[in-house]
């Protein structure tokens, strides 16, 4: 970010950023119970023919004043329980360069309530900032989030599609026998300690 820019100048700027890389019509998310609304827009990559749909978030670095900019997931691992969800996350987080929420889990998408408008903000927030340049703004990098219990809920996949219809979903599978039996004793080893 440029020195000596203000916090205005620099979301005027941003904007302008967004709103020059629009590859659909940009739409407004409203941040849980704030009033305030977040600017969110599609953006391209140049390699491939992926899309990331990011958003302007409240954050500021004060080190640096580069404004916040968080990504929809590109990538949703679903699955059972112990059938590998974990272990796929990590290799796809260290070949694909995939970031993750600080909670791998989420559960936004199977929450009984649902996954309102008013609590994408919330969401989206949970991802790490995207580092972006002002000279270079595309290609944001790929975000996910691993949460088993999707493939159980009789409404994540149609939240889901709703909200970010371009996310790509993994659905793991196991054996039966051998994962209720590596079910049975993760259970066991919690009740032991």
């Amino acid at each position: 970010m440029t020195v000596g820019l203000s916090v205005s100048s620099a979301r005027d700027r941003l904007r302008e950023l967004l709103y020059r890389n629009i590859t659909a019509k940009s739409y407004d998310i409203h941040d849980g119970g704030n009033e305030d609304t977040q600017k969110c827009v599609k953006i391209p990559h140049i390699k491939g023919d992926h899309v990331s749909t990011c958003c302007l978030t409240d954050r500021v670095d004060e080190a640096t004043g580069r404004l916040g900019v968080s990504c929809f997931p590109a990538v949703i691992i679903a699955g059972f329980q112990k059938a590998g969800t974990t272990a796929l996350a990590s290799m796809l987080a260290e070949s694909l360069d995939l970031h993750y929420p600080a909670q791998k889990e989420t559960h936004f998408f199977d929450k009984r309530k649902g996954a309102s408008k008013k609590e994408l903000g919330g969401y989206v927030k949970r991802f790490p900032d995207w580092e972006y340049t002002l000279n270079d703004w595309h290609d944001p990098p790929l975000y996910a989030e691993a949460t088993p219990f999707y493939v159980s809920s009789p409404h994540a996949c149609a939240r889901m599609a709703a909200v970010i219809p371009e996310v790509k979903v993994i659905v793991l599978i196991r054996e039966p026998v051998s994962r209720a039996y590596s079910e049975w004793q993760m259970k066991r080893r919690r009740v032991e300690a």
